[in-house]
């Protein structure tokens, strides 16, 4: 079987608004966009390289680019391509690439051609964006144009459509080919299931750059800057330090100043007392003048900047003089760079980088703590457990546990164990009862509650009903210690809380649970305090702390102040109360004390 790789041509304009030039032949890395293209290409199997081209004047920058590669490398228009295709056999794959839509984890093909060994139609991969717990909210009109509601919907959970211009690459076999013509990549779907194709999607969790504009191609030269610099030193390179490479026969002037991350491409001259300020990449033969300024720049092969000229935070025009500066080249007009966030930068502060340490350090001391503590909570409690599943066998009609779907860590849905407590219709009659609710929150309660059972009471009164809940900590479901568990339906109320909570495993207890001071009157910016709280401040330390007096508080039946494990800050703080980003007065004033 032969894999043959389509990549569009696809062009962007410099700076300063002049001649298009094609994106395949900007620099990229230690290479171009194209070599990096086939690079990946060539580590999927693929051994044919066709550019899809109709424009005559990038045509011929990309037949010298394509010259220089290592690979084979075809510039066809669509009928000669159409000629092509028709020429391989039925078996044949085509992978199609689109560079302008760039995924940000970069290109793999691994999962692709893993899904294609047992799917034998069109696979497409579509960016569904970086994070899980995203939301965006629609306004439904009813037929005469009047709101009906607002609605969250959650990215995976409740939102299943995709964006537009979401697809990474397409993985098709030449036989669902035949006689389709299509313009865009994002077209090939349709195209494909008008003729009856089957068709598979797989989602990435990443998202696109459009790299045909400046402020994205940007973000990826400085992505993929920051993977070369740290990977192994590519060939026909040398390494100046760990944050500087330079080409075969480049020329860096002994007086030049450069401050990484710099690729200096083969062939490019640097002058007396340059400046090149990373991250910046110099094209191929590209030739800066003495005096000079580069500043986290993109400047495309054979680009000239004179000397004493500056050129910052853009992808720079072939030529730049003092008379026609770059934008930004006003000393006083020093523009801020572009802020990647991507997932997988390796462009992080030593300080940041620290904290991420102490944090997954902290995660695995916890994990290794609940293993041991569940096992053997489980092997001592198993008498007792044994004796509560017998006793809801004798008291009412129904199973021994009661699993609800929750969301744990990264929003990843699990069974939570519990040992029944209602009656085996509960769930259907919620929503009879809702109008009941005692609760200020998407969460559920009322008083004397008819669905409970007589053993249900006192089971959920000492908490018994929840040692169930050790087999999901030892199995990773759950923590010990973590923010209560919730459904979707309670989770999607609040954006930021939701993705904090959420960032950590939910645990059996919790400062909620033990630091509460407003049961009776409801208390959902209680919970939502005390959630954002914990993960702000999240130690083994803590969780011993909050274990310990969770057993206090079950056995005195006394409320725990919270500055019992935090230190106490004045109540009228002004802004950022104990790193929560929360002002004192999401709890009320009569209840800060009790509450921390």
């Amino acid at each position: 079987m032969l894999i043959c790789t389509i990549i569009h041509d696809r062009t962007m304009c410099d700076a300063a608004g002049g001649e298009a030039v094609s994106l395949l032949t900007m620099p990229l890395g230690a290479a171009t966009v194209l070599e990096h293209i086939c690079q990946c290409a060539a580590s999927a199997g693929s051994d044919d390289m066709i550019v899809l081209s109709s424009n005559a004047s990038t045509r011929a920058a990309l037949e010298a680019a394509a010259s220089r590669s290592d690979h084979a490398i075809r510039i066809l228009d669509e009928t000669e391509l159409d000629n092509v295709i028709h020429g391989l056999e039925p078996s044949d794959r085509l992978l199609f690439i689109d560079p302008r839509d760039w995924p940000t984890s970069g290109y793999d093909f691994a999962r692709m051609l893993d899904e294609a060994r047992s799917f034998s139609g069109a696979i497409h991969a579509i960016a569904m964006g970086s994070d899980a717990n995203d939301a965006s909210e629609r306004v439904l009109l009813d037929r005469e144009g009047h709101v009906r509601s607002i609605r969250r919907f959650y990215q995976g959970v409740t939102r299943v459509d995709r964006a537009a211009g979401s697809i990474a690459y397409s993985y098709v076999p030449v036989a669902a080919m035949a006689d389709i013509h299509y313009a865009e990549l994002t077209a090939l779907p349709v195209a494909l299931a008008r003729r009856g194709v089957l068709v598979r999607d797989i989602p990435l969790e990443c998202d696109l750059f459009d790299a045909t504009t400046e402020h994205d191609f940007l973000a990826l030269s400085e992505l993929v800057l920051m993977r070369t610099l740290a990977g192994p030193t590519p060939s026909e390179y040398s390494k100046l330090d760990k944050q500087m490479h330079s080409g075969r026969g480049a020329i860096v002037h002994t007086s030049a100043r450069l401050v990484g991350p710099v690729i200096v491409q083969a062939g490019a001259s640097v002058g007396a007392n340059a400046t090149i300020i990373g991250p910046t990449i110099i094209g191929q033969s590209c030739r800066i003048g003495a005096g000079a300024l580069v500043a986290q720049a993109v400047l495309p092969n054979g680009s000239v900047v004179e000397a004493g000229a500056s050129v910052r935070h853009c992808v720079a025009p072939n030529v730049v003089s003092r008379e026609t500066p770059a934008r930004g080249a006003d000393p006083l007009d020093f523009q801020a760079p572009p802020q990647l966030d991507v997932r997988g930068s390796e462009s992080i502060a030593p300080e940041l980088e620290d904290a991420g340490i102490v944090r997954r350090s902290a995660l695995a001391g916890k994990r290794a703590f609940d293993i041991v503590a569940s096992a053997i909570g489980l092997v001592v409690l198993s008498p007792l457990m044994a004796l509560v599943a017998i006793l809801i066998k004798l008291d009412s009609r129904g199973p021994v546990f009661f699993y609800h779907y929750r969301e744990g860590r990264h929003g990843k849905v699990f069974p939570c164990l519990k040992f029944r407590t209602m009656r085996s219709d509960a769930h259907q009659l919620q929503r009879k009862l809702l109008e009941q609710n005692d609760l200020d929150g998407p969460h559920f309660k009322i008083s004397r509650d008819p669905r409970i059972t007589r053993l249900g009471r006192l089971l959920r009164n000492t908490n018994i009903d929840e040692l169930p809940q050790l087999f999901n900590v030892l199995i990773g479901q759950m923590s010990l210690v973590g923010p209560r568990p919730s459904p979707f339906r309670e989770n999607q109320i609040c954006v930021p809380w939701r993705r904090a909570r959420l960032s950590v495993r939910p645990g059996i207890t919790g400062l909620w649970q033990i630091c509460r001071s407003e049961r009776g009157s409801g208390d959902f910016q209680q919970w939502i305090y005390f959630d954002i709280l914990y993960v702000r401040h999240m130690t083994c330390l803590l969780d011993f702390k909050i274990l310990f007096a969770t057993f206090w508080a079950l056995s005195t039946g006394r409320e725990i102040s919270v500055d019992s494990f935090l230190p106490a800050v004045p109540t009228d703080s002004p802004i950022d109360w104990r790193g929560t980003g929360m002002r004192p007065w999401i709890i009320p004033a009569d209840q800060r004390r009790k509450a921390g």
